[in-house]
């Protein structure tokens, strides 16, 4: 499932202000868990000089224990940009409603 990222008390998406062209780089992208929701990895896509992220989580099933609380899970994916100039990384989640939900910030691709 889409991981949380609407209405959270943090930055949603963490990124370095530059970054130098061909340079791998990670972003940290922080969604709502906790129960028996974890993380559970990210789509990353990359075209040119802007990048999308989808964050996911899932739901533990069976029995067990689990603390019925929020809790703000990080999602480190490695991006690179091949070009110079303005990126923008676009973060794609729902928010506490379920409605779809879009965090961006833009960095600098230095030569």
């Amino acid at each position: 499932m889409i991981g949380e990222i609407g209405g959270l008390p943090t930055r949603i998406l963490q990124a370095p202000e530059a970054v130098r062209v061909g340079e791998e780089f990670i972003v940290t992208v922080t969604t709502l868990t906790g129960g028996r929701i974890v993380p559970n990895g990210a789509e990353v896509r990359v075209h040119e000089l802007a990048a999308e992220i989808t964050p996911y989580d899932r739901i533990l099933t069976g029995t067990g224990w689990y603390v019925d609380r929020q809790v703000l899970s990080p999602h480190e994916v490695r991006l690179q940009f091949n070009s110079p100039g303005l990126a923008t990384i676009r973060v794609i989640g729902v928010n506490q409603t379920g409605e779809r939900a879009i965090v961006e910030s833009q960095i600098v691709v230095h030569p």
